[in-house]
């Protein structure tokens, strides 16, 4: 089973989400985003979250199985922790 307890949390007001990627203005759906939120700078290796994406191993290696809706939230997580590289404008 994946783990996304947070994406899940997340998805209950999905019908509110708003999305952005770094560089682009708000997406209102998830085809106005990358396909993933990977920059390729992964760090998998021993932390519990991508230090490149912010996804964890579990969301990284299931990406391509989870559902719209799962992605949404995915995406709504990474982008208001504000933690992964692919937030940091300096990043480069």
């Amino acid at each position: 089973m994946i783990d996304v307890q947070g994406a899940r949390r997340a998805s209950d007001n999905i019908a509110e989400l708003r999305f952005f990627a770094p560089g682009f203005p708000m997406a209102s759906n998830l085809h106005d985003l990358p396909d993933s939120p990977c920059i390729g700078v992964c760090s998998t290796l021993f932390d519990e979250v991508c230090k490149g994406c912010g996804r964890t191993a579990t969301e990284v290696s299931n990406w391509v199985f989870l559902s719209d809706e799962e992605k949404r939230a995915v995406w709504l997580r990474i982008e208001q922790e504000g933690t992964a590289m692919r937030f940091q404008n300096d990043r480069l």
